[in-house]
């Protein structure tokens, strides 16, 4: 099989930075197949790259290297690591972003160009011969310096009290739906057998059922499901819930239960790992 490497950058598509990269990939690397996950992440966003790249990972073989280039430059110390996990390998900035991508801490980290700080323009010289080797079948074992432990930070956590759940806009699909940090099962948790009332910019909208698929309410009308992800998300059926109400990332999501009674919640000890 053909070498598989996936890219998922904030690089964008209208600098040369991504076509530089694919172009000396081809050149070094003939036959590999290179996927692009998205290049279209917010700039230094490493919750919406978060997001985006640990709801694909997983759909590809064993063997697949993946980038991330997201977060790159902005602070040189972060530098780049490689991981081990699964039987795939993945390369990124030491930013935090490994840490809300995988559901345990890895055990096979390495620093990688441990006395080297470079941007992404000075990138493709450094990253093309690692990956080229990689796909030779050199080990992690021989191109970088084993470490234990990698920057780590809070994964989508929103907040939750007895009566109800603030959460927040994490990412907007293409279709301008808007997916919110609350996942299926604490929001399921949580809700017990309580009615619920779901507030979209603050109460001048609402929604009070979790529909199965966006045409199940009339053309126009707002509605709340769970996307494949397992994440609560807001959509308008024929629309785009972003821009008829002016939300975006970090755009609150307010969740109210109409009683405290018959809650599997016990907020004190609940925890969202």
């Amino acid at each position: 099989m053909k070498p598989i490497i996936t890219l998922t950058t904030d690089w964008g598509l209208k600098d040369y930075f991504t076509g530089a990269l694919k172009g000396a990939l081809y050149k070094e690397i003939p036959d590999v197949n290179i996927v692009d996950i998205s290049h279209l992440i917010a700039a230094y966003n490493i919750l919406q790259a978060s997001y985006t790249f640990r709801n694909a990972w997983k759909n590809f073989p064993d063997g697949t290297i993946h980038f991330i280039g997201v977060d790159s430059g902005t602070d040189p110390t972060n530098g780049l690591i490689a991981i081990a996990y699964q039987q795939h390998i993945f390369i990124g900035f030491d930013c935090g972003i490994f840490s809300m991508v995988f559901e345990e801490k890895p055990t096979q980290m390495f620093r990688l160009f441990s006395d080297t700080d470079f941007t992404k323009q000075q990138l493709t010289k450094f990253l093309v011969p690692l990956l080229s080797e990689l796909t030779e079948g050199k080990t992690l074992n021989e191109l970088g310096t084993p470490i234990d432990k990698y920057m780590e930070r809070t994964y989508f956590v929103p907040t939750i009290e007895d009566m109800h759940i603030i959460g927040h806009v994490i990412y907007t699909d293409e279709y301008g739906n808007l997916v919110t940090n609350i996942e299926h099962h604490v929001f399921d948790f949580v809700k017990g057998e309580r009615n619920f009332s779901i507030h979209i910019k603050s109460r001048d909208y609402t929604i009070k059922k979790i529909s199965k698929w966006y045409d199940e309410v009339p053309q126009g009308e707002l509605l709340a499901m769970v996307n494949d992800a397992g994440f609560l998300e807001i959509a308008v059926c024929g629309g785009r819930a972003s821009q008829m109400f002016n939300m975006k990332y970090g755009s609150t999501i307010r969740i109210e239960f109409n009683d405290n009674k018959n809650s599997k919640a016990d907020h004190k000890s609940f925890s969202l790992s």
